[in-house]
């Protein structure tokens, strides 16, 4: 696999990544804001999902990556304040 390659590979890891993170979002609107049990499970899944997406977008390849880049810190800035607000 050459660099190219590898670099789309990353990019669309990447886009999976934020995806992951658009679904970590959609799942707090459900019960688990009620839960505090499956609420500290949902937090432990957001940082990880950030620092992935922006790993791979960063590496990757692809002429949407500041598009995903910014979904990617507006996601974890709204998981953040949700995880804060009471």
């Amino acid at each position: 696999m050459n660099l190219a390659e590898w670099r789309k590979v990353a990019f669309q890891l990447g886009f999976i990544a934020v995806a992951g993170q658009l679904v970590l979002f959609a799942i707090f609107w459900t019960h688990i804001g009620t839960n505090y049990a499956l609420f500290a499970a949902w937090a432990r899944f957001v940082y990880p999902s950030f620092l992935v997406a922006v790993i791979f977008i960063v590496a990757g390849k692809g002429s949407s990556r500041l598009w995903l880049l910014l979904s990617s810190f507006l996601l974890f800035v709204l998981c953040f304040f949700t995880m804060l607000s009471p």
